[in-house]
């Protein structure tokens, strides 16, 4: 094969790596949050109104999800509008305006404001950089490409986690808003979705970010080799099959195809098993689980423990996605935390009616240590990617929107009736429902999800055509 057919990655890889930036600064914003709240609370809070007020904590902590709540709805609509690329600067604007407000901040009201933001942007970043990625990735590497997001979420925390803990509370917010200023740096020289330049008519501005993307970064002395000119040709009849030439307006009939009922259902599976996978519920317990272990660990360092679990988890899924696929690794995540999670209730049900569990401490720590892991495997790290890979072109942005806002009120749902339950049910049968899900979530994997990895955008709507 003649030299200019190879690929070169490393436009792909540069672009994933710098739009994830914004991840990484919506995981910082997480984070931040945990330490962040420690502190604000005591008579050492930097704020000159004082300590925050329990209730006060609470809507702080809370505020993100209501911003994230709103993006959902509006940025699949934004995205389409101005552009992948303008999107993507514009997420990263209310980063920087939400750290300014907690560096000035005065009281809880700048904080909550901060919050806002910070949940703003992350809904944004949830629909337009998966959605981004996958239009510009090449079929091999789209996968690990994709799985890229979640990972940068949690190093994001993890950051944020050890910055919080060992760094002065404005020193900390000046350290933090490096990430969105590098993002603004490194995304100048990146290209709009080429799929998004030809629905909008920009041919050659398309033909040059396909060669950019394909050829490397000296795409303008590069030829449009005979491979670049394949995919550009089937990019181009997927859009016209698609009718998204012009101002193609959607309709009722473009969400009742075959192709995209399944994709929609798909989606909102794919929300629940995430959510339900536990590890919303593990985590808002992890204090208790340690404890239950007999670790003397700090919360703070606890919360470093369980974001590196997190982090290993997801880029073992990157690393394996393109290798084993999306459905071996969707499988084998939803087989695993039910497992886990089964452990853990026959555990928790065996102390409750008295039996003596004190030579197995350990199974907690282990169990949450397991479903954290396995979870970021596949059910946590992969659906955003599969969602995208599934849903026809016209409708992915609304379909990729609606399922996002579908996922943020169902964590809010399942982390305000939490206490309640567990209060009922007991700990053991909180969880035994998380395991009946995942074990749920094992049989609609195996059935309804097609395999996607290798396969080009046209391949999979044939499928999903059938």
């Amino acid at each position: 094969m003649e030299p200019k057919e190879e690929s070169n990655f490393k436009t792909q890889v540069y672009t994933a790596i710098c739009v994830n930036l914004l991840a990484v600064a919506y995981g910082n914003s997480f984070g931040w949050i945990s330490p962040a709240l420690d502190l604000l609370k005591t008579e050492a809070t930097p704020l000159p109104s004082g300590p925050l007020s329990d209730y006060e904590i609470g809507i702080v902590g809370s505020a993100s999800s209501f911003g994230g709540f709103l993006t959902s709805f509006i940025y699949g609509w934004i995205a389409d509008k101005i552009g992948r690329k303008r999107a993507l600067i514009s997420i990263a604007i209310p980063q920087v305006i939400a750290w300014l407000l907690i560096y000035f901040g005065q009281n809880a009201y700048y904080l909550i404001a901060a919050r806002f933001f910070q949940g703003f942007s992350g809904g944004g970043i949830y629909i337009v950089v998966p959605l981004f990625i996958t239009e510009i990735s090449e079929d091999r590497i789209r996968g690990r490409l994709g799985s890229l997001m979640v990972l940068s979420v949690n190093i994001g925390m993890i950051m944020a986690y050890v910055s919080g803990a060992y760094i002065n509370y404005h020193w900390n917010c000046i350290i933090l808003l490096i990430v969105p200023f590098c993002f603004f740096i490194s995304v100048s020289v990146i290209h709009e979705s080429p799929i998004y330049l030809m629905e909008n008519g920009k041919t050659k501005h398309a033909e040059d970010a396909l060669k950019f993307y394909r050829s490397g970064f000296g795409y303008k002395k590069a030829e449009m080799s005979s491979r670049v000119k394949h995919e550009y040709d089937n990019m181009n009849s997927l859009i016209k099959s698609a009718h998204l030439e012009g101002d193609s307006k959607l309709t009722l009939s473009d969400f009742t195809t075959k192709a995209a009922r399944k994709s929609i259902i798909a989606a909102m599976a794919l929300m629940v098993f995430e959510i339900f996978t536990g590890t919303y519920a593990l985590l808002s317990y992890a204090s208790l689980v340690f404890d239950e272990s007999g670790s003397t660990l700090s919360p703070n360092d606890s919360a470093i423990i369980v974001g590196v679990i997190q982090v290993v988890g997801v880029y073992v899924s990157t690393l394996l996605v393109d290798r084993a696929g999306r459905k071996l690794l969707m499988v084998t995540s939803a087989a695993c935390c039910t497992i886990g999670l089964v452990v853990f209730c026959v555990y928790d049900y065996m102390k409750v009616i008295g039996n003596d569990v004190s030579d197995f401490k350990f199974i907690p720590l282990l169990s949450f240590s397991f479903v954290i892991f396995f979870a970021n495997l596949g059910l946590v790290s992969l659906p955003f990617l599969i969602i995208t890979e599934l849903t026809p072109m016209k409708i992915k942005s609304t379909v990729y929107s609606f399922a996002l806002v579908f996922s943020w009120g169902l964590a809010f749902l399942t982390i305000y009736f939490l206490p309640t339950t567990i209060v009922v049910l007991g700990i053991y049968g909180t969880m035994s429902i998380f395991a009946i899900c995942c074990l749920i979530g094992v049989i609609f994997n195996i059935f309804y999800i097609p395999e996607t990895k290798n396969r080009s955008i046209e391949e999979i709507q044939a499928i999903m055509s059938r």
